[in-house]
This record gives structure tokens, sequence and C-alpha cells, in this order.
């Protein structure tokens, strides 16, 4: 969609944090999206991606940096990006003044000077649980410092933005709510996990406990063999498997990768998204399986039932019980379900990128004057 020209004396610039160390996701998907939605309104917006491996910067319009996901080690490459990056954005930074916005897409311990700064905050679970993150990440340490120090801070949920404030005692003029979008792809064609429904679909990461991944498997041993479960994201680890084989699931777990669309594949197939949270800021992958006709099922936690409004069979997280019962509804009531899916289109419908970029450069303006 097009915008007039109407803010060409505005100028930001995205950093190049979250570009090195995610190749497809929420947050490189979030700033991509909100760039080029400025950049089709006249704003002087700039990705500053340095060396990265992000997918959604190929064939961006300015963004400046380069590919180099093929680097191996992996190690080597990120210590390598890290440094490099660093560097980029200092000099980057050194040369800009009041006159431009630095936002910043993922937090570590370097606050420049000379720019306006924007944040955005995409929730607090570093803050809720701090034992399940390592003494190496610099996001607990760095996330309070750059939210004091910013002019603006965008929260995405109300959830987030109520933890912010509760948590670090922030202005309420300061933290404004700026929801995400969804972008709807064309799945790709390819194979699925199986031949044949009924199954469910896990979309991310598995290791963090709140994240909630076992109550899944506890849930299907509840519910018996006929219930599988296609898990999307990183490679099964060699703890993962002795676990399904423990459970004697090995049969019904099967764990798949790929891009954006192999995942809209996965979620035309499924039977049902289980999403499980103990706690989310937002919830996206939920909202993305509403627009392709998936039904879900997912965790009372959270900004979860704020963004997933009616279209959801919710469950208490800390009840096997409950998400079994859930899951069984999808199957066994298909008026039902197809409700879910009816209603599921129309709650996609109401998250656009279009809305995060006119609420966020609202601020911008109010921000630069």
């Amino acid at each position: 969609m097009g915008y007039a020209n109407d803010d060409g004396e505005l100028r930001v610039r995205f950093s190049p944090d979250i570009f090195r160390t995610q190749a497809y996701g929420g947050v490189s998907r979030y700033i991509t999206e909100l760039h080029r939605g400025l950049v089709g309104r006249g704003v002087d917006s700039r990705v500053v991606a340095g060396l990265h491996v992000n997918s959604y910067l190929r064939g961006l319009p300015r963004s400046y940096g380069l590919d180099v996901n093929w680097v191996r080690p992996r190690r080597a490459r990120q210590a390598l990006t890290k440094v490099t990056d660093r560097a980029l954005e200092r000099l980057w930074c050194s040369r800009l003044d009041r006159t431009t916005i630095w936002h910043k897409t993922m937090f570590d311990r370097h606050i420049p000077e000379g720019p306006r700064l924007a944040v955005t905050v995409y929730d607090m679970i570093h803050e809720r649980y701090p034992e399940q993150f390592g003494s190496r990440d610099v996001i607990p340490s760095s996330k309070r410092p750059w939210c004091e120090a910013a002019d603006v801070v965008f929260a995405i949920s109300s959830t987030t933005r109520d933890d912010l404030l509760d948590r670090f005692g922030l202005p309420e003029d300061k933290v404004v709510v700026t929801p995400l979008g969804v972008t709807t792809v064309e799945p790709a064609p390819g194979p699925l996990p199986f031949a044949e429904p009924p199954w469910f679909l896990y979309v991310g990461e598995r290791t963090k406990p709140y994240k909630n991944w076992q109550a899944v498997l506890g849930a299907l041993t509840a519910l018996g063999p006929g219930f599988r479960l296609a898990c999307f994201g990183p490679p099964a680890t060699a703890a993962e498997l002795d676990l399904l084989a423990t459970r004697g699931l090995a049969d019904q777990v099967r764990f798949v990768g790929g891009d954006d669309r192999d995942l809209a594949r996965m979620y035309r197939a499924a039977s049902a998204l289980v999403y499980p949270s103990r706690f989310e800021g937002f919830g996206l992958p939920p909202l993305e399986a509403m627009a392709q006709g998936c039904p879900v099922v997912a965790s009372r936690a959270g900004a979860i039932p704020e963004v997933l409004g009616d279209a959801a069979v919710f469950f208490d997280p800390t009840d096997v019980d409950d998400l079994s019962a859930a899951l069984g509804q999808i199957l066994n009531d298909p008026d039902r379900t197809q409700g879910l899916r009816s209603r599921g289109y129309s709650q996609a419908a109401t998250f656009t990128w279009q809305r995060t970029v006119e609420t966020t450069l609202g601020t911008y303006r109010a921000v630069t004057r």
C-alpha cells in the first residue's frame, strides 16, 4: 500500500543487533515491516544491518549490510559479527544528532550519545524467569538502562506495558503500546510430518521451561497413541529424543524446520496449533496460524488472551488435563472448530502492520518535536 510523502524530514535508523542473531523470527520481521512502512510514508528510514544472517533483508530498500550466514563455524561468525556490528553502531551514532531517532532492535550494554533513542520491549520474561537464562545473556542487565535512557519505549502489548511500568517504574507517557501485525505468506510445496491427520503443531523454542513444551508431551501421553505432534523449529536434541523414548512417544513426535513458507504449509495442514507458554509478551505464532486457517489451542497466560480474544480454545498452562481436554475438543467438535477458524481469520485481520507503522510514526513525530 502506498503512502503520501509527508515525513521526508524525519530520520530513523535501526540498529543491527537482531539481524546478526536471527535468520527468521518475530522480532526481525517486526523491524523490517516497520521499516518498509516508514519508507512507504516518505520517512528517511534505514536499517543498519552490518554483518547479518537475516533472510528478511534480501531486497529490502535502504538496508545496509552483508549476509554472512555462510561463515562457519557458527561461534566464530557470532564473535565476528558482534565485534564488527558494535563498531559499526558506534560509527553511525557518532555522526547523528538529536534530529535522528536510533531505534535499538535488541538490548546490549552500549547506549550511544547523540541521536534520540527508541527501543521496543517484547516481553518481561527475563525479569519473571531469571533462572532460565544463562549468565552470558546481557538482556537482563541492559534492558532497564536502555528503557531509562530512551526517549520513548514501545511495548508490543498492554500486558507488556503494564509489566514494564510495574517493574521499572517508568513514566506512563514514555511507554507506548504498538501491537504487531501479521504477515501472511504463501505456503511452499513440500512434505508434511505426517501423511494423515489428525496431528498438532508446536512452533518455536522448547528448552526454556516457561515455554512449557513438556506439558504438550504430557497431554499426548494422556490422549493416547492416536495423537501426534509436529515441532517446528530447532532440530531435536539428544536429551529430547531420550525423553520421548522414555515416555513412549518416539513415534508420535516429529521435528521439522524451514522458513516462513514451510511454516505456512504446516499451519495449513495441522489439526491445530498448540501454544502452551506459561507467559508471553505477545504471541505471534497463534495469530499467524489463525491467518492460515489453523485452529488454536492456547494457554490462558500473559498477553495471549489479550491478543487472541475469543478466537482460541484456552487452557490452564499448569493443568495437563485441561490441555488434554482442549485438544480433544478440536477433534471431537467439528462445528466449534469451524467457528474457531472463522473467528481466527477475523482476529488475525485486526493486527496489521499499517496500524503498527501509524502508531509508531505518530510517536516518532511527537518525540522529534
